[in-house]
């Protein structure tokens, strides 16, 4: 008879737990089956098998939001840099190419006086001394949005992104270095996301933000 499609049925798909992220290694003679999820207790991120190739597994990493808020959190009344919002970052959660991407929604007062919109990535607890991803004055405009990255290269403590004074977007050309890091995210790190006023009577607002996570698989 044309027109029929055999479909199987699958076996539930189980949930593993452990304290470190799977391996290839970790497969069908481990009893894994496709589809199956894995949870690591220290870092909260989530793979599922895709593959359970005996040797050759692949757990491909569920993206994850660390940190989101649509609540608007208002500067005003100081020249002092001031944090908006902090994101942590768990221990071990970056693994070594992992890359980190922040988006900012920001509105301020539209006059010439310097309105800096920033975001710093840094050990836990380093605030607003973390190093500069995020760098731009919204002087003269009334909005913006702005996403930028940090990436692990091949390090667990070496990150790289687009230079902090890129004009605000981050896409595009620039003539200046990439921004590095060697922060260790074996250890909780942290996104520190904050402002500085040129003149405290002018007010800016980080309307938005958003901090997500994504690894590449692990085969």
């Amino acid at each position: 008879m044309s027109g029929v499609v055999t479909v199987s049925r699958a076996l539930t798909p189980r949930n593993w737990t452990a304290t470190t992220d799977p391996t290839n290694a970790w497969d069908a003679g481990d009893g894994v089956r496709v589809g199956d999820h894995w949870y690591n207790t220290t870092s909260g991120n989530v793979f599922v098998c895709t593959s359970n190739t005996v040797g050759a597994a692949v757990w491909r990493h569920i993206p994850r939001t660390l940190g989101q808020s649509g609540a608007a959190v208002a500067l005003t009344g100081t020249t002092s840099i001031t944090a908006l919002a902090t994101v942590a970052v768990p221990a071990g959660a970056m693994g070594v190419n992992g890359t980190l991407f922040v988006t900012t929604t920001w509105t301020c007062t539209n006059n010439a006086n310097s309105k800096t919109a920033r975001f710093n990535f840094g050990t836990a607890g380093s605030g607003t001394g973390g190093t500069q991803y995020l760098s731009s004055n919204l002087a003269s405009t009334t909005g913006a949005r702005d996403v930028r990255s940090v990436t692990n290269r091949n390090s667990a403590s070496s990150q790289f992104g687009m230079p902090a004074g890129t004009p605000v977007g981050g896409f595009g050309t620039t003539a200046g270095a990439l921004c590095t890091t060697a922060i260790d995210t074996t250890a909780a790190a942290e996104v520190c996301i904050c402002g500085i006023l040129g003149v405290a009577g002018d007010t800016m607002t980080l309307e938005s933000y958003r901090v997500e996570l994504t690894r590449p698989d692990i085969t």
